[in-house]
């Protein structure tokens, strides 16, 4: 029988509980310490500044920070330090948009463009189908991402009031491009118009009515106001490649992505996303609504079966063997991430201020995944058999609408993907990404490798047929068509080739054999060095503006196709139509009449 002094017993059990505590805090102390220094060394690896991250483990909060908030003044990463998260501020815009439906000030189902009256609508679905609030915050309103005037455009100040993103001579901006509400497609304009809603709903800006909101989410070191590094020595300074500098600047559609936040402030978010929508005892959104943040609703990919896509808030994904609720977001110099893991009552964000194409920054999610050590497994599906022979979905499929619509030739003849069938589902290809196969796990619905769920859906809408991810949409199109459109483009390549050839030849001959009409396309092609030379002169933010490298492209761009059809016609009016010169402009012409039907020329990115 067991027997033990209460004394000597009472100092074992706590000499063996510190123990046991002392090996669980070095053990937890140990990985957070290998975590650091992977996410250095990616830093390293990947020539990124700084970052700065916080995880929520289940009442368990941890920060952390590495490299440089300032290269140039040897300044590092500190607990305090401010960050621009971009487009991770939408995540908050859309709690503020909650809140003001939650307190009855504006419905879920409300028109925009009965709260908008005076904007320019073009919605050919309105009479059924309006847009409403649910699609802005949902990226399902049909409407463009965001144009490119509205994007670069350095004559934006911090008040520029918010009407001026669509006072502008294009007359598709606010036409959808898709029945709202059947599909996903991001949208920075709709969270402009987020921002004019706000406003129309409280007669207050939206900074200062978020910045309020901010308070009652004991965010009190974030805004949504403008900020410089000039005007906070706190805000990181932010880098593009090569580790060039990049001071904040004004947006015009500032409500989708200026948002200057701390590592602290943010894990207060991921609290409050992860609770019942409470905060200090106040309701600040319905349970109903804090329910749906990441849970897609009413499209056609959802309503065929696939989970996955854009709530009110957050999109549904499925990566390193987890599934959570998560906002990317990119600024000028910057990069975030913020993912919750609602199940498990976990959480991450980081952000890095450093803009770098080439950086792989889905490896930090790796790692902080891993950190948490997030459950890897909710669903397990057997790929089966490809159990849907009768339908001809193997094809060619394109961008069904692409991200923007002023690169929507590119995007087709660049990002389209094929699928060839399989004995388990699809082979998928594409010109911008490796190989990689989708297996059949149901009616329709197709699991990626590497995934836990069903990652893709094939669905019919009337005479189309479609598949999604959740947050890409295809739609099949005629292989030929893709072909033809391949032969176009090479033919018209080698043609492009070929005139400056020849052209260079007859220009440096001179006159010798008379004038020869293929220099007046040639001629306007080497003009074509200005608006390059101008370019390089001028800052990237002025991209989108009338300026004098624009005007000369689009001059230029436009000069170049009638230029050729004048060449075409000096040949047929000399009778040398026959000849090799007026081959090479015929083709160029062709070309060119190819490029400008499909809104490539000319080339004006200020409309």
């Amino acid at each position: 029988m067991f027997s033990c002094d209460i004394s000597r017993c009472f100092r074992s059990f706590s000499r063996y509980t510190l123990i046991f505590l002392l090996f669980c805090l070095t053990s937890l102390t140990s990985n957070a310490n290998e975590q650091k220094a992977e996410i250095q060394q990616l830093l390293a690896d990947y020539k990124l500044a700084g970052i700065v991250y916080t995880t929520f483990d289940d009442g368990q909060t941890n920060f952390s920070f590495s490299g440089f908030a300032n290269i140039k003044s040897n300044r590092r990463m500190q607990l305090d330090t401010k960050v621009q998260v971009g487009s991770v501020g939408k995540v908050v815009l859309a709690v503020g948009v909650l809140h003001l439906i939650t307190t009855g000030k504006i419905h879920l189902d409300d028109s925009v463009e009965y709260l908008l009256p005076t904007l320019d609508w073009q919605n050919h679905w309105s009479d059924n189908t309006p847009i409403t609030i649910e699609h802005l915050l949902a990226h399902t309103s049909g409407l463009d991402n965001i144009k490119m005037w509205q994007l670069l455009n350095s004559s934006t100040k911090p008040d520029t009031p918010l009407e001026e993103a669509f006072l502008n001579t294009d007359p598709d901006i606010l036409s959808p491009r898709f029945e709202p509400g059947t599909q996903y497609s991001y949208s920075n304009i709709g969270y402009g118009l987020l921002g004019m809603i706000i406003q129309a709903a409280t007669g207050k800006n939206y900074e200062d009515y978020m910045d309020s909101m901010l308070e009652k989410l004991n965010m009190n070191d974030s805004t949504f106001h403008y900020v410089t590094q000039e005007s906070d020595s706190r805000l990181a300074m932010g880098y593009f490649e090569d580790a060039n500098p990049q001071i904040a600047v004004p947006m015009l559609l500032r409500p989708a992505g200026q948002f200057t936040t701390t590592i602290n402030d943010m894990n207060q978010l991921i609290q409050f996303l992860l609770g019942s929508g409470m905060s200090e005892g106040e309701r600040i959104v319905q349970a109903v609504l804090m329910n749906r943040l990441g849970v897609p609703r009413g499209t056609l990919a959802f309503d065929s079966g696939l989970e996955h896509g854009h709530g009110l808030a957050l999109a549904k994904r499925d990566r390193h063997g987890a599934i959570g609720y998560c906002h990317p977001g990119e600024t000028f110099g910057f990069y975030a991430y913020l993912c919750l893991f609602p199940e498990e009552n976990k959480g991450y964000f980081f952000a890095i201020n450093t803009d770098n194409e080439s950086a792989h920054y889905d490896d930090f999610n790796r790692v902080l995944i891993n950190q948490l050590k997030v459950r890897k497994s909710t669903e397990n599906y057997e790929a089966g058999s490809f159990n849907n022979p009768q339908q001809d979905i193997s094809g060619l499929y394109i961008l069904s609408p692409n991200n923007m619509e002023e690169f929507q030739w590119l995007d087709f003849m660049f990002n389209s993907i094929y699928l060839s069938a399989t004995d388990k589902g699809f082979n998928v290809y594409s010109l911008q990404q490796k190989e990689f196969e989708i297996s059949n796990v149901g009616q329709f619905l197709y699991r990626r490798d590497g995934r836990l769920n069903a990652s893709h859906v094939y669905y019919r809408d009337g005479q189309l047929r479609f598949i999604s991810d959740g947050l890409n949409t295809y739609k099949k199109s005629p292989l030929s068509f893709m072909l033809l459109n391949w032969f176009v483009l090479i033919l018209g390549g080698l043609a492009l080739i070929a005139l400056i050839a020849r052209g260079t030849v007859v220009a440096v001959n001179g006159f010798k054999q008379g004038i020869n009409s293929i220099l007046l396309p040639y001629s306007v092609l080497c003009l074509s060095v200005i608006p390059v030379y101008l370019y390089s002169q001028q800052s990237f933010l002025d991209f989108g503006e009338e300026t004098a490298a624009s005007i000369s492209l689009a001059v230029i761009s436009t000069m170049f196709p009638i230029t050729c059809f004048i060449a075409t016609l000096l040949y047929v009016i000399t009778k040398k139509l026959k000849s090799f010169d007026a081959l090479i402009t015929l083709l160029v012409l062709m070309f060119t009449v190819y490029l400008t039907v499909n809104d490539v020329l000319p080339i004006i990115f200020w409309k």
